[in-house]
Order: structure tokens, then C-alpha cells, then sequence
């Protein structure tokens, strides 16, 4: 029953991919994920999120996320009312969730080097746990597609719904500092939206902007 279990997920994850279609993009994740898996050593699993027992092997991929990301300039440009599609852009990474028993362990990401697409790297481990809850809170079978953002300069994760509205940019939270949305003034949600996760209120784009502004200028002026 169990084994039958994990073929039905690894079926539907399939499926997800189908849907995604088959670009080059998915291609170079599909190539170069056993690649990744047979270079973790057998001592490091849990920095990749797996248990010891776990057989590398039988890892897929997920639906994966293209990155965007905010620049300095438009971070310093933003006005009241900007929506986040006004900010932000897209990057050629690709973020491919590494499933494993219906949960989310690493990260594949891909690239395009030199006009090719590549697997490039595995790891984002404590990212890949925090993604999964978000997706979890916000799941694609109602009609979510969160958007997962990167502003380089201040090494910060953030993520958008934006079935919700245009104006909801919260933090990643947990991947570098607990709770750093604490405090911030919430966008209340439709109780029928909430639950227990951290992640069931969303943050308005202004307040997460004001947080960014200064941990980005900093960095710049070092």
C-alpha cells in the first residue's frame, strides 16, 4: 500500500509537470536531477532534507517556480499604491521543488548559461521547507500560484499571491530571521482562507517595502 501510495504522488506530480509543459527548462531539471542526487554524500542526506533511510532514487520533481526578483532602482522608485507586478521582474532561474513521500526536501535550480538551460545546483534546503508551507496554505487545487521573489541585495526571500489581490508582498520568514514579519500590519484574509500557518496573512506590499528599503541600501554601501 505504501509503495502504491508514493506511485500515485509521484503520478500526480507527473502530471503537474505535464501541465507545466515540457520546456527546456523542465528538460535540464529532469537531466540533471539524478546527476545532483548521486554527488550527496551518504554522511550529508539531512543537509538535503532527507532522512537516512531515504532511497535518493526514488526523488522527483515538482512544479517549479521561475524566480523574480526587485532591483535597487525600483525599490527606490516605489510609490503608495504601486502593485507588485510594478516591481517586480523576472530572472532565467528556475526553482524545482525535489519530492520526496509527498514533501518538499531540496531545491533544483536551473539556469540558462551561455544560452542553454542547466541544472546548476541543489541545496536551499531550510527555503524548501518554508516554500512547502506556503504552498501548502495555498495550495494550486484552489486556485493559487504563489510567486516566489528574490531581492539579491538584501538576501531576502518574499513570496506574493496574487489571486488574493496585487498588493500583498510578505517575507519569507524563517528561512533567515524568525518572525521578522512580526509586528507588520497584516492584510486580513476571508476567514474562510485562514488557518494555523504563519503564512495565512499576508503583508501589504508598503510595509514589506519599508522593511526592504534600508537592509538593501545598507548593503550597497558596504
Amino acid at each position: 500500500m505504501k509503495r502504491l501510495l508514493q506511485l500515485v504522488l509521484i503520478t500526480i506530480t507527473i502530471g503537474q509537470l505535464c501541465a507545466f509543459g515540457q520546456t527546456e527548462q523542465v528538460t535540464a531539471a529532469e537531466q540533471g536531477l539524478q546527476v545532483f542526487l548521486k554527488k550527496v554524500p551518504e554522511a550529508s542526506k539531512s543537509s538535503y532534507g532527507f532522512d537516512r533511510d531515504d532511497l535518493l532514487e526514488d526523488a522527483y520533481l515538482g512544479r517549479p517556480f521561475n524566480l523574480y526578483t526587485i532591483t535597487p532602482a525600483r525599490l527606490a522608485d516605489f510609490k503608495s499604491g504601486d502593485s507588485v507586478n510594478s516591481v517586480i521582474s523576472q530572472t532565467s532561474l528556475w526553482y524545482f521543488p525535489v519530492m520526496l513521500h509527498d514533501k518538499i526536501k531540496t531545491i533544483l535550480v536551473v539556469d540558462k548559461i551561455q544560452d542553454k538551460w542547466s541544472a546548476v545546483s541543489l541545496g536551499y534546503t531550510p527555503l524548501a521547507r518554508e516554500i512547502e508551507e506556503i504552498i501548502r496554505q495555498w495550495p494550486e487545487s484552489k486556485g493559487f500560484n504563489p510567486k516566489i521573489i528574490i531581492v539579491f541585495q538584501a538576501d531576502k526571500y518574499l513570496f506574493t499571491i496574487p489571486e488574493i489581490d496585487g498588493y500583498n508582498l510578505t517575507f519569507i520568514d524563517d528561512h533567515y530571521e524568525p518572525e521578522i514579519n512580526k509586528g507588520c500590519r497584516k492584510k486580513p484574509l476571508n476567514t474562510t482562507d485562514t488557518d494555523s500557518s504563519r503564512y495565512s496573512t499576508l503583508v501589504e506590499i508598503s510595509k514589506t517595502i519599508e522593511l526592504l528599503k534600508p537592509l538593501v541600501e545598507s548593503s550597497i554601501n558596504e
